[in-house]
């Protein structure tokens, strides 16, 4: 099978882990509060955070359904 443009993509630079995303957000927030300036909620109650990685999804059952 033919590798794609974005398999290629991913290749080219190394693996990050959340631990070091979180680490240069903080540093870019100089001190702000994480939760009150980049997780916002939906008027239905919902937490939404500023990404999301593949491991926040491991678990969920409804990823394979569709909707309706």
């Amino acid at each position: 099978m033919a590798t794609t443009k974005r398999e290629k993509l991913f290749t080219e630079f190394p693996p990050v882990s959340t631990e070091q995303w979180e680490e240069v957000i903080k540093a870019d927030l100089k001190g702000a509060d994480y939760e009150r300036k980049l997780v916002w909620k939906t008027p239905e109650g919902f937490n939404v955070r500023p990404y999301y990685r593949a491991e926040n999804l491991a678990g969920l059952k409804f990823l394979g359904s569709e909707a309706g």
